[in-house]
């Protein structure tokens, strides 16, 4: 019976993709990849040479980051769907749009789901 072997932990835990493999696993175009990056909402690059890779566990926790918030933007909460948009599609530059949290919100979703026990 042949034994088999498994590359280390280090090996396998992370690695990372070119600029076009990060867009292919996203599904985020060139110019939306530098507009959140100038955002600060996508994962750094890592620069080697000329090119730029991204770490792949860092782009697969902003894709679960990203559905954690379209998951907040559908809950009875207005103000934590105001949150998720605002973070998956940030306002432009010299807008005064703000908006808090309020804790009514939250007693309010807590009631919410009271009222459907």
């Amino acid at each position: 019976m042949e034994t088999q072997t498994h590359p280390p932990d280090y090996v396998t835990a992370d690695r990372l993709l070119s600029f076009a493999q990060a867009r292919e696993i996203t599904g985020v175009s060139r110019s939306k990849i530098y507009q959140l990056l100038s955002n600060g909402t996508f994962p750094r690059p890592v620069k080697i040479g000329r090119n730029n890779s991204f770490s792949q566990r860092e782009i697969q926790q902003w894709i679960a980051r990203q559905l954690d918030l379209r998951d907040a933007g559908s809950s009875s909460c207005p103000a934590r769907a105001l949150e998720a948009r605002a973070v998956l599609k940030p306002e432009r530059r010299g807008s005064n749009k703000t908006h808090a949290h309020s804790n009514d919100c939250i007693s309010n979703s807590k009631n919410a789901g009271a009222n459907n026990v």
